[in-house]
Formats: structure tokens, C-alpha cells, sequence
């Protein structure tokens, strides 16, 4: 019996936020496309239930009912329409301003998921309930007009003023750079420390593959895009199983093309635990499957992607048509967040292991070395002839310097003297008018 695999808290992993469940919900159209069906699945219902002659409810004739009606669906379709046309010139002005990268941001926003689903229900509903009133004039043996449905109709419309008056100020919000920077470095920052490791976490130590081991290629097949998680409690099982490690060679956010190559199967020399039988095609399909790619990087298991944004947020600002250093100065102080909480944790293991001791799988984690890296070597060359940039960019070195970890601070200190290297002392050091 293959030995246990010992858990790690590393959520890329974990695969985490990635179950069935949010696949689901995860694409734009599905929030509004359920609260379309809830709607018309109301409408057709709420009128056979509808009993009349209750108190504060719609109280009008059949062509009273229809006019209430028919300005709610002429309205909420026009106002779905200026909902709509608005999202679009938003996401125009930030992939433009900002960067094409944080649209995703913006699409999974539930305010505007939640805007659009109840004004476009709003409608549908309204046309099934229309269906339903009745009038003696119209040659009908009787006159129904659904008094309970109407008045919902109305409350639907309530409804969608708060949410429409939510929805704007959404968009002021949105668009303001400051806000921008502001939420990707709490969503960066939080996926950073969700990889804070417990006690019994797996060895740091990197792995290599002893003397005599045989390797089999794992290849990707016919699939391609960015690696957004890796269940590496699959893989662990299928290895520890068959007494094999499996060495990935690519690290999460990374593009793989089709059949690329993954990684290798490592069969160990002597007893490495597990049946010793080789691995199947059946296996090696289990294998692959749990590299899971997607067409966008996902910030969910992947905070390089969250600093990436936050980099060329501030390289489009010190491009030469907009020429805003002040911008690319906020986003520097703000990966100083960032960089503060991956400087206070320890790098991932990059090796998972089972109860006996036995590797498992070997990857390439995210390092405070790539952050850092990611952080400082872009911007300072884009904002090579801006002192602003280049001092902002040395407060941020010396200020996080003590706070980071013994390992790490031996990087910081290096990239202290490259700045230093390269730019004259009045351009790194502090003066009276750094903060103006």
C-alpha cells in the first residue's frame, strides 16, 4: 500500500478556488444569465398563484396593468442598454489607461454581474407577466389582472435604481488609478500570505534525481495556455503509487504551448515506495490533466500575476505618450506591500512528500528573488531618467531591508547597489522635495 502524502498549505496546490462550484459562476454571462431564468421562471409561475384582493398591492384595471407594464419593459431595456454601453467604454478606458490585464478584475465584479442579470430579469419577467392580463374588451370571458405580479414588477423596478445607482458609482470608483492599485495589492498581498506554511510543512531542500534513475518525458498533448494550479495531491498519489517522482519544469502563470513538455517521470533506482510498476497511459493522462491551463493567468494561486499587473500599470504610465511618473511612484509604494509579506515568509517548498519521507513532486514555486526582481528591474529601467522613480525605487529597497527575512535581505542589499551603480547619488538619495 502506497504511503500517505503530507498535506502542504501551498494553495496553487490545493488547486484552490477552482472547484466545480466556481467554475460555474466564474464566466461572466452566468450570474445574469441565472437571474434571467429566476425572472422568467417568476413570471410564468407568480400569476396562477396571484389571489387578488390583498392589501397594499397593485390595485389597477387590465389596461392600467398593461401600462405599468409596458413602460417597465420599454424602460429596463433602455437602461440595460446605457448599462451596458457604459461597461464597454469602461473597459475601453482601462485597458487603455491601465492595462488590458485587470479587465478580468472588472468582469467579475458581482455589482455588475448582478446590475445586468436583475435589469435584463427585470424584463423578461415583465414580458410574462404581460402575457397574463385579461380584459373583457379583448374578447376574453373573463378580466385577470395578476395584482400580486405587478406590484412585484414594481418592486423589481425599485430594485434596479439602487442597483443602477450602485453600479455608477461602481464606475467612478473603478476608474480612479489609486483604486486600481489598491486592489490588486490587497488581492496580491492576501494570495501571498495564503502560502504562509505550518509546522510539518514539506523540506525547502531542492531535489535531484539520484544516480541510475530512468526519466519518461511527460508531454502536454494538444492542450495549451497558462498554468493557473497544479493538484499536486493527485500527482503525489499516482507517484507515491508507482514509486516515481514527478519533476514539473514549468512554475504556475507559465504559458505552455501544445505538446510542450512538462515535466519527467523519474523511476528511482532500488525501493522508492510504491508497486515499481511503470506508469500507464491511463496514468500518464492523470498526470497531465492535473497541470491545469487556462487561456488568461488567474490571480487565485499566482501573486507573479499581481505584481505583473501592478508593473505595467506603472510602465504604461512612464511611456513616452503619457509620461506620469507620479503614477508609477504609487505603484512602488504600493509593492512595498506586497514585497513586505512575501520578504516575511519563507520561499514555497519546492518539493511535496509523502509519510515515509519519499519525494514526490518537485516544482518551481513562486521566490521573493523573481517578486523582487519583477518589482524593481522593469520599472527602473523604464523610469531610468525620472529621479522620482529611481529614489521612490531606492525608499523601497532600504525600507523593506530590515523587515524581510536573513535570505532575503541579502537580495534587497544587492539590488541597493545596482541602483546605486547606475544612477547619480542625488537621484537615489532623499531630499526635501522627494515627496513633493
Amino acid at each position: 500500500m502506497s504511503a500517505g502524502v503530507r498535506p502542504t498549505t501551498t494553495p496553487g496546490l490545493h488547486h484552490r478556488g477552482t472547484s466545480w462550484w466556481n467554475q460555474l459562476w466564474r464566466p461572466f454571462w452566468a450570474l445574469p444569465a441565472a437571474l434571467i431564468v429566476a425572472s422568467a421562471a417568476l413570471g410564468l409561475t407568480l400569476p396562477y398563484l396571484d389571489t387578488g384582493d390583498l392589501p397594499y398591492v397593485f390595485s389597477g384595471g387590465a389596461d392600467s396593468a398593461r401600462t405599468v407594464l409596458s413602460s417597465i419593459i420599454g424602460g429596463m431595456i433602455s437602461l440595460t442598454g446605457l448599462v451596458f454601453s457604459i461597461t464597454m467604454v469602461v473597459l475601453q478606458q482601462a485597458s487603455s489607461q491601465f492595462t488590458p490585464r485587470i479587465l478580468r478584475q472588472f468582469l467579475e465584479a458581482r455589482v455588475v454581474q448582478v446590475t445586468l442579470g436583475v435589469f435584463t430579469g427585470t424584463f423578461v419577467y415583465g414580458l410574462t407577466v404581460l402575457r397574463t392580463v385579461q380584459s373583457a374588451n379583448d374578447g376574453n370571458d373573463v378580466t385577470f389582472v395578476p395584482q400580486v405580479s405587478v406590484t412585484v414588477a414594481m418592486v423589481f423596478v425599485l430594485v434596479s435604481v439602487a442597483l443602477f445607482i450602485a453600479f455608477i458609482a461602481y464606475i467612478m470608483r473603478s476608474v480612479q488609478v489609486s483604486q486600481v492599485i489598491t486592489d490588486l495589492t490587497r488581492a496580491t498581498r492576501d494570495v501571498v500570505l495564503r502560502f504562509e506554511e505550518s509546522a510539518d510543512a514539506p523540506p525547502r531542500t531542492a531535489w535531484s534525481a539520484p544516480g541510475g534513475a530512468r526519466a519518461d518525458e511527460l508531454l502536454n498533448g494538444d492542450r495549451q495556455g497558462y498554468v493557473v494550479a497544479i493538484r499536486a495531491d493527485d500527482l503525489a498519489r499516482l507517484a507515491a503509487t508507482h514509486g516515481v517522482v514527478v519533476e514539473l519544469e514549468l512554475a504556475i502563470g507559465q504559458h505552455v504551448a501544445p505538446g510542450a513538455r512538462l515535466g519527467r517521470v523519474w523511476h528511482l533506482p532500488g525501493d522508492g515506495g510504491g508497486d515499481g510498476a511503470d506508469l500507464d497511459g491511463t496514468d500518464l493522462a492523470g498526470l497531465r490533466d492535473a497541470v491545469r491551463l487556462e487561456d488568461d493567468r488567474l490571480l487565485t494561486n499566482d501573486p507573479m500575476f499581481g505584481l505583473r499587473q501592478l508593473v505595467d500599470i506603472a510602465e504604461r504610465a512612464l511611456s513616452p505618450g503619457v509620461n506620469d511618473p507620479t503614477t508609477a511612484v504609487q505603484v512602488v509604494d504600493f509593492a512595498e506591500t506586497v514585497l513586505r509579506a512575501a520578504g516575511s515568509l519563507a520561499d514555497p517548498a519546492p518539493v511535496l512528500v509523502d509519510d515515509d519521507g519519499h519525494p514526490r513532486v518537485v516544482y518551481r514555486p513562486w521566490t521573493f528573488e523573481r517578486m523582487l526582481a519583477l518589482a524593481v528591474d522593469e520599472i527602473s529601467r523604464y523610469g531610468g531618467s525620472s529621479p522620482r522613480v529611481q529614489r521612490s525605487l531606492h525608499d523601497l529597497l532600504t525600507s523593506i531591508e530590515p523587515a524581510v527575512r536573513t535570505e532575503h535581505a541579502v537580495l534587497v542589499r544587492r539590488w541597493i547597489r545596482e541602483l546605486e551603480a547606475h544612477n547619480a547619488p542625488e537621484d537615489v538619495d532623499e531630499d526635501e522635495d522627494a515627496d513633493a
